[in-house]
């Protein structure tokens, strides 16, 4: 199995030898190509879960503020009664020399100390 080096390959996943039936197959089994493409995306998962999990909150409050309205001016202090977080969002525009900060397809906009404005992109 190992007197030819250009067939043989070490798979990165089951780190077993195998006989290559292709010259680019990198893995010994779609099997282990599959199972090594879930870890992977599992793994990173599981490190933005956290992340996630704070905007999809944000979002929903934001979203439940607006209801059918484009757009509507709420204090600060009821968003963030309501579980809104001002450190996580998922964008950041310049609009007419104003940051505007982006949560998807809603956008916030410090109005005074007090007041935000939300507004849902068309």
């Amino acid at each position: 199995m190992l007197d030819n080096p250009t067939k043989t390959r070490l798979c990165p996943f089951s780190n077993t030898f195998f006989e290559a039936k292709r010259q680019n197959q990198i893995y010994r089994s779609k099997f282990d190509r599959i199972s090594a493409n879930n870890e992977r995306n599992n793994s990173l998962r599981r490190k933005l879960n956290s992340v996630n999990k704070e905007l999809l909150k944000s979002y929903k409050v934001a979203d439940d503020l607006l209801g059918d309205k484009i757009e509507v001016i709420v204090n600060k202090h009821f968003m963030r009664g309501r579980g809104f977080s001002f450190q996580m969002f998922t964008n950041v525009v310049n609009q007419d020399d104003e940051i505007v900060y982006g949560l998807y397809d809603i956008t916030f906009k410090k109005i005074n100390d007090d007041e935000y404005l939300i507004r849902r992109k068309k």
